[in-house]
């Protein structure tokens, strides 16, 4: 199964799953996890925890394949499974991360001001250049 027995919620996720499974024979996502509370990070630690919450409902979609009457919140697990994606995305956006071909290549702060100096550096070789005419 995708758990990574090293994320706390991962493991959290499993052993509710595991409970409600042996308890009632059905685990129903709204149980633990609430709908439309999923919101952009704006941290690193949230950002960590948003894809931990994606690891628990990708979880909940392999499980729902396998245990299909037991686990019956497929279509919603999935659908806020790509929110999550989503919302990681535009933390990544936002925090610099650019598009490259296939692959995304973090910005580096460092990166970031060379690019911005240079920016600076022709816009004064321009202005040079326009007084000079």
């Amino acid at each position: 199964s995708p758990v990574d027995v090293r994320d706390d919620i991962s493991t959290q996720g499993l052993t509710q799953f595991a409970e409600n499974y042996a308890k009632k024979g059905t685990v129903r996502l709204k149980e633990i996890f609430t709908p439309g509370t999923l919101r952009v990070p704006t941290t690193h630690n949230q950002l960590q925890e948003l894809e931990s919450v994606h690891k628990v409902l990708e979880l909940y979609v392999w499980l729902s394949y396998r245990f299909d009457d037991s686990f019956p919140d497929r279509e919603l697990a999935a659908s806020q499974k790509s929110i999550c994606s989503m919302l990681i995305e535009e933390y990544l956006e936002r925090s610099g991360w650019q598009q490259q071909g296939q692959r995304r290549v973090l910005r580096t702060p460092r990166k970031l001001r060379r690019e911005y100096d240079a920016l600076q550096l022709r816009g004064y070789f321009r202005e040079i250049d326009a007084r000079s005419k």
